[in-house]
């Protein structure tokens, strides 16, 4: 509960890039028994070596992680143990998203400054493909800028709907934001994603 409003979410630990993801799925009909989804890093600096073992304290509810660098990690610190403590800084980030032909939808725990968020060119959105091989990832395939159309707020500003016509099923997608808090403050991220 102290990870309010992202109690009982999933997050992922990067051994690579010493980063944490908050993971937003959904199920999709395009493929029963499916998820699909995005990932969005947690408003916090890399941490300086790659993470793993994450695990809540019952003592102090905060998360605790340990890391290493060896193979394939781009954080060179030899090792490390981290405390990871949720404060009361909102968040700005979306905890949840819903993806389908046409629309990306994000919802945000604090409002928006509707205004900004309804700003089109605020929002940028990227399509590609990978190649699959015996090699370790691929360049990207046919990467494509994608025009938003519109971006449609909701009246209590947490909710905002791209509106993306050329957007479809797709290995992976990345959505850019630039945008500001009802208060003010800036909001940016980025969230990498898939959609059947």
């Amino acid at each position: 509960p102290r990870w309010a409003p992202i109690d009982g979410g999933l997050l992922e630990l990067s051994y690579g890039t010493g980063r944490i993801h908050l993971v937003l799925t959904e199920p999709t009909a395009a493929r029963p028994n499916a998820l699909q989804g995005g990932m969005v890093a947690l408003p916090i600096a890399d941490l300086p070596t790659g993470i793993m073992r994450g695990r809540f304290s019952p003592a102090d509810a905060q998360l605790y992680t340990c890391g290493l660098y060896a193979w394939a990690g781009n954080r060179t610190q030899p090792g490390g143990f981290f405390r990871v403590r949720r404060t009361e800084r909102p968040l700005g980030l979306p905890i949840a998203l819903h993806a389908e032909p046409g629309t990306i939808t994000f919802t945000f725990p604090e409002p928006l400054d509707r205004a900004a968020a309804a700003d089109a060119p605020a929002w940028k959105v990227r399509t590609w493909g990978l190649t699959r091989t015996k090699k370790y990832g691929s360049q990207h395939v046919d990467e494509k800028a994608r025009d938003v159309a519109a971006a449609e707020v909701s009246d209590d500003g947490r909710q905002v709907t791209l509106r993306v016509p050329d957007f479809g099923p797709t290995w992976c997608y990345s959505v850019q934001w630039a945008v500001k808090a009802a208060d003010g403050a800036p909001v940016r991220g980025v969230l990498h994603g898939t959609m059947h």
